[in-house]
């Protein structure tokens, strides 16, 4: 235990170990109703919008942005932000504690920077296939029956970029506004803009929604 304590304290592993405290915090604050898994969800949106400002040849629906393609890539869009950064921030974490017991448990500062980049590069391909679950597991949580009956039909507004594949809206309802993950046929809705609730996708577990004027 004291030899973990002492690689897990050494100057490249130590702040990982430092978001591995705050990430236990947060997750005990969402046990105790104290936070909520979303709460440090972004909109996705934001790059591609900047990419199309510095260039006006470019299209946002074509040539999606370098943070959106991360994005993406990381499936951010189905996943809440903060169970990927868990995943990662685990696996980067026990990955270069073991490799530092391992080959450099003298605490050599070359082995040490050789092998950061490649253990982060493995945790973060771990951590997407490992937390794509979650995305079905928060998609059932986020869309149960009653708040079926409550969506279709309403009116609500974009929280990012909507298109065919996936997007996230605030739909108004006679108790509480409640948030919902859609899609649109054959149109591109932006941000901001009001939607209408068609049907619900059982297949896909989203909302089909299409612009409202």
């Amino acid at each position: 235990m004291s030899e973990i304590l002492d690689y897990a304290m050494r100057l490249h592993i130590f702040p990982f170990t430092a978001l591995l405290v705050l990430m236990i915090l947060f997750w005990l604050s969402v046990i105790i109703g104290a936070a909520d898994v979303t709460l440090f969800d972004f909109d996705l949106d934001v790059d591609v919008d900047a990419d199309v400002g510095l260039d006006g040849d470019l299209n946002a629906d074509s040539q999606p942005g370098f943070f959106r393609s991360i994005a993406d890539f990381l499936n951010l869009a189905e996943v809440p932000f903060m169970v990927i950064v868990t995943f990662f921030v685990l696996f980067s974490w026990a990955g270069l504690v073991y490799v530092e017991s391992l080959v450099n448990s003298s605490g050599g500062s070359f082995i040490q920077w050789i092998s950061y980049l490649p253990i982060l590069f493995g945790a973060l391909i771990v951590s997407k296939y490992l937390s794509s679950p979650f995305g079905k597991i928060v998609k059932v949580l986020n869309n149960n029956p009653e708040d079926q009956d409550k969506a279709v039909g309403n009116m609500g507004v974009l929280l990012q970029n909507t298109d065919e594949e996936h997007g996230r809206a605030s739909i108004e309802t006679k108790s509480a506004p409640i948030e919902i993950l859609c899609y649109t046929e054959n149109e591109q809705i932006n941000k901001g803009e009001r939607i209408l609730v068609l049907s619900w996708n059982e297949g896909r577990r989203k909302y089909l929604v299409t612009k409202y004027s």
